[in-house]
Parts: structure tokens; sequence; C-alpha cells
């Protein structure tokens, strides 16, 4: 089962994670099993970097799943598992129910002491007023300010982010 499997992952190996994805991903209870291995915080760290995997390379989750993964974004404490939701954002449909919840999560992470924390955190505020327009001008609003005083690899992922 998923999580016996990632309970008994080191943590480090992407060989071992990745091989766990490819054990698990095409079965037919893959999604139920990410769930309910998502939400349990011992296995966050793994269970997000198969989120993120699967999204990226299949790009969707049900919208049941989603909309669950969404509710409970405040599990999510842990730096890795915040860094795998925030480059999942782009794949995830957000609903109007869930943009405030989906928006307290991206500004904790933008004040994280972690710049590559911070870095998601601008794509996730950037994907998230894609979908809601009323985030636009606030959106762009931040990224320029952050380019005034961010660590230069911030910079970077927002200026790329600029340029879209």
């Amino acid at each position: 089962m998923l999580k016996e499997s990632l309970a008994t992952w080191d943590t480090k190996s992407a060989d071992d994670i990745r091989t766990i994805y490819a054990q698990y991903a095409e079965t037919p209870t893959f999604e139920e099993d990410l769930m309910d291995a998502l939400l349990d915080k011992e296995l966050q760290c793994g269970s997000t970097w198969i989120l993120k995997n699967h999204l990226g390379t299949k790009g969707n989750f049900s919208s049941l799943h989603s909309k669950s993964l969404l509710d409970h974004l405040e599990l999510f404490d842990k730096w890795e598992s915040q860094l795998h939701i925030l480059q999942s954002f782009e794949h995830i449909t957000i609903t109007a129910a869930q943009k405030f919840s989906v928006e307290n999560f991206i500004r904790l992470c933008l004040k994280s002491e972690r710049k590559l924390i911070r870095a998601w955190g601008y794509h996730g505020f950037h994907f998230l007023s894609k979908q809601f327009p009323e985030y636009k001008m606030e959106a762009k609003t931040i990224m320029q300010r952050a380019l005034l005083d961010e660590a230069a690899s911030v910079k970077a992922r927002i200026r790329n982010l600029l340029k879209q």
C-alpha cells in the first residue's frame, strides 16, 4: 500500500520516491490512496512530492481530491511539503470557496525564512491571480516590490513570472 511504502522511505532518496510513485501511479485507487497519505502529517514530504510529480507528468487530479487537498492546507507545515504544494498550484483548479484558504497559505509562504519557499510563494500568488483576476494588481505590485529587496534567486523566479 502507498502509505506503507512512504512510511519506509528515508525522505532523502530521489530514486526510491520515484520507484514508489511508479509502483502506485497506475493502480485503480491511486488518487484515494494518495489523498489518504497527504492527510497523514508523518508522510507529507513524500506524499506531496508524489502529488507534484503526478501533476507534472499526468497534469490532473480529480476535482474532489483537489478540493480535499485545498481544504487541508494548514496541515502542510514542513518546508518540503509547502514547496511541493506551491509547485502544484498551476495544475490545481481553485474554487471561489477555497481562494481565501489558498491565499492565506501563499501569504504564509511569502513570509518564510527559506528563499525557495518565498520564490515559489510568488509563483503560487501569480497562478492564484490567473484564476482570480481580482488578485492581478496586488500580485504585480507584490512581485515588483520584491524585485527591490528579495534574494537574487527569488528575483529570478519573479522575473520569469512577470514575463508571462
